[in-house]
């Protein structure tokens, strides 16, 4: 959605909340909202905000008008039912784009039953100090967290919700999480760090709920007073047991509240800018000395895949029975490295594969967090081809058939123009990332397993050259549904289906997205 858009989007959302939109405006939104996905979203936290700050009431100016306008709770009723018919759209009709062509079946990714997980995961710590303890062990960044009750005992953490808000909290802290948008804080310091394009969260303190969306504030709970200090957007302030004894408050930017809970009294202190300011960045442990486990830059004394031995962290060489695989240099890093090269315009054969063991397998059955990366380069996708490029861990001794029957592998793959996806035992996930032929990309999978909790994948497509140096994103370009499944990896393969020209390069797995995102040691 471009600023025009938005800007016309802000207009008429503004006219509907206000009461003063007119059915002729109503009808266009409506248009907009089935047509953008983009806009959709736009809408659903520009409501968002709005119940946010008002509590879900009508503003005045519409209850009094409401007789000669449109009236609001009917209009958004009505383009939330239009939103809701796109998205039934999306649902019946993305399945049905995303099958391969039947010749391609044993290449493809098969979509069978999902044996999703009962919690889901909900957030990341994205940061932790060195000294950070969380329910009595060190805080790994990264890690993945389902809804439950913490202890932090030392140090800080910085959290990440799936919707996009941060939550630092430091010191000694009781909090739990119940969901991507609603947390508990029963003592403890914390800073909040939102904006416009993020969930709001509500905040549930012993005797207060907070609520905020576009927000940067700070609050410090215990059990005698809470201390709040806004340095950007709202925050609305509810107290009150029963509906009909809430009181509601709002505090704007700039403003900071304290109040005494004995006294059920409130009163205005100066904003503690170092407060609210407090940030992780910066303070982590470094990890960029933690060096992948798993590499390999594909040199060695042989031009073909097969009986290949180079990289570290692998039992025996390459296998690769059919062929075709040969490796070239200058690969995909530059002036003094390899690539496994897949030619399909000058085989007979279109389809290759390779396979080697790992050293220390991937095991779901654990609670760990693997970071498998990847380069790639893809010419020109041929017409009426996969241009299919498979990064696969497999479990070792099963037949094809009891690998398909089980589902245990995951995939990670790049086909056609335009197609990333990823399968994880039986839940597959896709979306159209275009991608310029004869482009480097990184491909960085962040695989998330768990002894009670489920399992996950991530994935990261960007420009190689973006690679080094980056932090781990905030937003994925895929995120697989969560498994329960206690797989244990031994073989990593690859595989290609294509008449076009396919290239894979500098492949690693290691413990942290920095141990993977600096260039391999040659």
């Amino acid at each position: 959605m471009n600023r025009p858009d938005r800007s016309a989007l802000h207009a008429l959302l503004s006219a509907v909340v206000d009461g003063t939109a007119s059915q002729e405006q109503a009808d266009e939104l409506g248009r907009l909202l089935q047509s953008d996905p983009d806009a959709r979203r736009f809408y659903v936290r520009y409501i968002d905000m709005h119940a946010a700050l008002t509590g879900g009431h009508l503003p005045r100016a519409t209850m009094t008008m409401r007789r000669r306008r449109t009236p609001w709770v009917a209009m958004v009723a009505s383009l939330f039912a239009a939103v809701a018919a796109s998205l039934l759209v999306a649902v019946f009709v993305v399945p049905t784009m995303n099958r391969g062509a039947g010749d391609d079946r044993a290449m493809s990714p098969r979509i069978a039953s999902v044996s999703a997980a009962p919690a889901g995961y909900v957030a990341t710590i994205a940061s932790a100090s060195a000294d950070a303890i969380l329910d009595g062990k060190a805080v790994v960044p990264g890690a993945r967290l389902t809804p439950g009750a913490f202890h932090l005992t030392a140090g800080g953490v910085a959290i990440r919700f799936d919707g996009g808000a941060r939550i630092l909290l430091d010191g000694t802290s009781r909090f739990a999480i119940h969901s991507r948008r609603e947390m508990k804080i029963d003592e403890g310091t914390f800073v909040f760090h939102g904006d416009q394009t993020c969930e709001s969260i509500e905040i549930v303190t012993p005797h207060s709920v907070f609520k905020n969306i576009g927000t940067q504030y700070a609050a410090v709970i215990d059990s005698q007073r809470e201390e709040v200090h806004v340095a950007e957007g709202a925050v609305r302030r509810t107290t009150g047991d029963a509906p009909e004894s809430e009181q509601h408050e709002l505090i704007e930017a700039g403003v900071g509240r304290r109040y005494d809970l004995e006294d059920a009294t409130g009163e205005s202190v100066p904003l503690n800018g170092a407060l609210v300011s407090r940030s992780l960045e910066g303070n982590s442990p470094d990890s960029s000395n933690r060096h992948a486990d798993v590499w390999d830059d594909f040199h060695g004394d042989t031009a073909q895949i097969g009986g290949l031995k180079s990289g570290i962290g692998w039992i025996g060489p390459w296998e690769s029975r059919r062929g075709g695989l040969h490796v070239s240099s200058p690969g995909l890093s530059g002036k003094g490295s390899a690539a496994v090269i897949h030619d399909g315009a000058a085989s007979v054969e279109s389809r290759s594969s390779a396979h080697r063991r790992l050293q220390a397998p991937i095991d779901l059955s654990t609670d760990g967090i693997w970071y498998l990366r990847f380069l790639v380069r893809r010419g020109p996708a041929p017409p009426r081809d996969e241009h299919l490029a498979l990064v696969v861990l497999r479990m070792r001794g099963l037949t094809t058939q009891e690998e398909i029957d089980r589902s245990a592998l995951i995939q990670i793959g790049l086909r056609r123009h335009d197609g990333v996806f990823l399968r994880v035992a039986d839940a597959l996930s896709s979306v159209s990332l275009p991608q310029t032929p004869g482009q480097e990309y990184a491909v960085v999978a962040k695989i998330v397993a768990g002894r009670s909790q489920p399992d996950q994948v991530l994935l990261s497509v960007m420009a190689a050259e973006r690679l080094p140096g980056s932090t781990e994103p905030a937003e994925w370009s895929v995120v697989s549904e969560e498994v329960n499944s206690d797989f244990r990896f031994e073989k990593v393969s690859l595989e290609f289906s294509s008449r076009g020209q396919i290239a894979v390069g500098d492949l690693c797995i290691g413990p942290t997205w920095s141990s993977v995102a600096q260039p391999l040691e040659r």
